[in-house]
């Protein structure tokens, strides 16, 4: 089968081609890697180990390497988006997962018969492992082609499936895996079972009794069904009948048996054996990794379904190259994933926005502490992560840059044997991030410098707000020093507020406006009965 991929136009791009690397090395078709700071301060986590609730071990590394192998190129994100249109369709998208299923069933058989020690046990493992697979791509082929998909990469899919399904050399695969199949079937015996001995002869002219109570029972159970044991002769039905492809391991007298079988009908046991060795490896390796990829878009279409019976939106972001013509940046009722997810009552979320137009690079987020300020940052940097990973974000629409790099610089508790203080660490690790600052870059800072007095932290915070600007790098900066607002024209203000007749009653909106610490604080004193003027006059002064 020819390589194809769901999540890069040219399938040798595709990241899970370097999947098996070492974890945190970069990866052909990714911008990035993993980072435990990003992990950690965005809470993705959390994000990706819902993802991967439920999945199979073998496919849990390679699955989380993809959610941190974001695209490099806005051509990427849009081939991933349209596929993501297509699984929007449940025909298709139930065609992907029967085909990833599939093979991973496929897989797992194959590996049973690798640990089955009887020699024709596990050539009839691997024979029905074999047949799996044919059922699954004819299944699959044969939705797509009821469901012709829209998208670059199922388009592809289909017709590469069609194609290999159609090649001489697989259709001597099927064809020989459903002879041997055939032969199996047909070879007809009796077992004779009296008290100390097992007698397998040729089948005289009786009804196939192992047949009929494999049927009777199938309608009350989905188990296999027994062959029938008796103190007398009984007709014990057919070599190939009565696994529905489950394939048990036997006890010496069951292995007995079979190996007489076998000395009673060598040639389709022959023909059996053949077939293992031409077919050693059934799976094509480009299905194992269009399969992996398919695994990947499910998994978080499953992740975020909840979600959105939940009411909350999703949606497929435009993207832009960094810094583009208009350098827009901007999202519609956008919120925090992983806080989501977190929730019982997801729908309680209070979504929020953003809009950046051009010569415009950061944004100052201030206001009253649990206010929703970190949450809106760790939003603003997971819509644009997912937005490079070409998955739907948890916004109701957005135009977004594609940026090469997400930094992020969230208090830290100090490290044991870290000598040099919280405020020294903090700005050696800004200093990393400074380092790797520039235009295709986003930083996300949350309470900078705030390990130090007022006016150091605003000394700091004003020279680390100015230096990124300066690179062209994209700054979401929280803090509560209201001068960072008002640093230059490139700096829009955002400000979590509080209800207008109560401002000590968070909204867990965040509006576009002017900072307003002042006047949050006189609002809170008044309340609280404790302004310059009450606290005189209740001095009597």
């Amino acid at each position: 089968m020819e390589a194809v991929s769901l999540l890069a136009p040219d399938p040798e791009e595709s990241p899970v081609g370097a999947l098996g690397a070492e974890p945190g090395r970069r990866l052909p078709g990714a911008a990035g890697t993993a980072d435990p700071a990003f992990d950690r301060d965005l809470a993705f986590d959390q994000v990706v180990a819902r993802a991967l609730e439920g999945q199979p071990d073998r496919f849990r590394h390679g699955l989380a390497e993809l959610y941190h192998a974001p695209c490099r190129d806005v051509a990427t994100v849009r081939h991933r988006q349209e596929v993501m249109r297509d699984l929007g369709d449940p025909a298709l998208r139930d065609a992907l997962r029967g085909l990833v299923e599939g093979v991973a069933e496929v897989e797992d058989r194959l590996r049973r018969a690798e640990e089955i020690r009887h020699p024709q046990l596990a050539q009839r493992a691997h024979l029905e492992a074999a047949l799996l697979l044919v059922a699954t791509l004819a299944a699959t082929a044969d939705a797509f082609r009821q469901h012709p998909p829209f998208s670059n990469g199922l388009r592809a899919l289909a017709a590469a499936l069609d194609r290999y399904l159609g090649s001489p050399s697989y259709r001597a695969f099927a064809d020989e895996a459903q002879a041997a199949r055939d032969a199996l079937d047909r070879i007809r015996y009796t077992l004779t079972l009296g008290s100390n001995r097992v007698e397998v002869m040729p089948a005289w002219d009786a009804p196939d009794l192992g047949r009929e109570i494999a049927e009777t029972f199938a309608r009350f159970a989905d188990a296999e069904a027994a062959g029938c044991v008796g103190r007398d002769a009984k007709p014990a039905g057919s070599a190939g009948h009565g696994t529905g492809g489950r394939i048990p391991f036997l006890n010496h007298v069951e292995e007995a048996i079979l190996e007489r079988i076998a000395r009673l009908a060598p040639e389709p046991f022959a023909q059996l054996a053949d077939f293992r060795s031409h077919a050693a490896e059934p799976i094509p390796e480009p299905l194992r990794r269009v399969a992996l990829e398919g695994r990947f878009l499910i998994s978080y279409l499953d992740l975020v379904a909840p979600l959105q019976r939940a009411g909350l939106p999703f949606s497929l972001p435009d993207v832009t190259a960094p810094g583009g013509a208009d350098g827009e940046d901007r999202a519609d009722d956008a919120f925090d994933l992983a806080l989501a997810l977190s929730l019982r009552a997801p729908g309680a979320i209070v979504p929020n926005g953003w809009q950046l137009g051009a010569g415009e690079r950061a944004i100052v987020v201030t206001g009253p502490n649990h206010g929703g300020k970190t949450t809106f940052a760790r939003a603003f940097g997971l819509v644009h992560h997912l937005a490079r990973l070409g998955l739907p974000v948890p916004a109701r629409r957005a135009r977004l840059p594609l940026f090469d790099r997400i930094l992020t610089h969230f208090p830290r508790e100090e490290a044991a044997g870290d000598d040099r203080g919280r405020l020294a660490a903090e700005v050696a690790r800004f200093r990393e991030i400074l380092d790797q600052a520039g235009p295709a870059v986003l930083v996300v800072m949350n309470e900078a410098f705030a390990a130090t007095g007022s006016e150091d932290a605003a000394r700091l915070g004003t020279r680390a707000l100015a230096a990124l600007l300066d690179r062209g790098a994209r700054v979401v900066f929280v803090t509560f020093l209201d001068e960072l607002a008002r640093l230059d024209a490139r700096v829009v203000s955002m400000v979590a507020e509080v209800a207008p007749d109560d401002p000590s009653r968070r909204t867990f909106r965040i509006a576009r406006r002017p900072p307003e610490g002042t006047a949050y604080a006189l609002a809170v004193a008044r309340r609280h009965g404790v302004t310059y003027e009450l606290l005189r006059k209740a001095m009597g002064t």
